[in-house]
């Protein structure tokens, strides 16, 4: 009876023990490998299933988060290397007040610059979810052009920025975007700073 009962305990034992030793090789660096459901349709079937979405999602919010935080160094890097660079050909010898009243203009400008990255990866790190991912909705595409376009002259009111959207008032409903309003905000101000 007692051997019996151990051989019956690790048949049905057997399934789990496996589905344990599988997840304990899932690590953040294999987050791609997931586990066989088999083709019993049972209730460990169910966890395996559910466990394998839960690693989807797992590996989908890890590669988004690489992402960002590759995209935020590179774009950080260059301000950053271009105040420190004005900064040392600066303090490397005596200068006029004209010449550091330039380089401190530079300075500025680029401080500026960072600000607005450091703004837009913010915007894009607070970015709304829902289950699926970014939640879209309707918004004016002119509104907000218009908007970033006061908020651009703000701090760079030398500027000067024309925008033709010849559209007819009965056409209006051709400026209504249903996206993703905060990526297209991030796009549209990278665009006019670079324009």
């Amino acid at each position: 009876i007692y051997f019996l009962g151990k051989f019956y305990a690790d048949q049905i034992l057997r399934p789990i023990t496996k589905i344990t030793r599988r997840v304990n090789e899932i690590e953040a660096s294999n987050l791609h490998l997931r586990m066989d459901p088999g083709k019993s349709n049972d209730e460990l079937q169910e966890l395996v299933l559910t466990f394998n979405k839960m690693l989807d999602r797992l590996e989908t919010s890890f590669e988004i988060q690489n992402n960002f935080l590759s995209h935020a160094s590179h774009e950080l890097k260059n301000p950053l290397t271009a105040i420190l660079g004005e900064a040392e050909i600066t303090l490397s010898k005596p200068r006029s007040v004209e010449s550091y009243v330039e380089s401190i203009q530079n300075i500025s400008k680029e401080a500026a610059r960072l600000e607005l990255l450091t703004d837009n990866l913010f915007k894009l790190a607070q970015a709304s979810f829902d289950g699926q991912g970014l939640i879209r909705k309707p918004f004016r595409i002119d509104e907000m052009i218009m908007f970033l376009k006061k908020e651009f002259l703000k701090t760079k009111p030398d500027r000067q920025i024309h925008f033709n959207l010849k559209t007819p008032e009965a056409d209006g409903d051709l400026l209504v975007l249903n996206g993703f309003e905060s990526m297209f905000e991030i796009a549209m101000t990278n665009l006019i700073e670079n324009a």
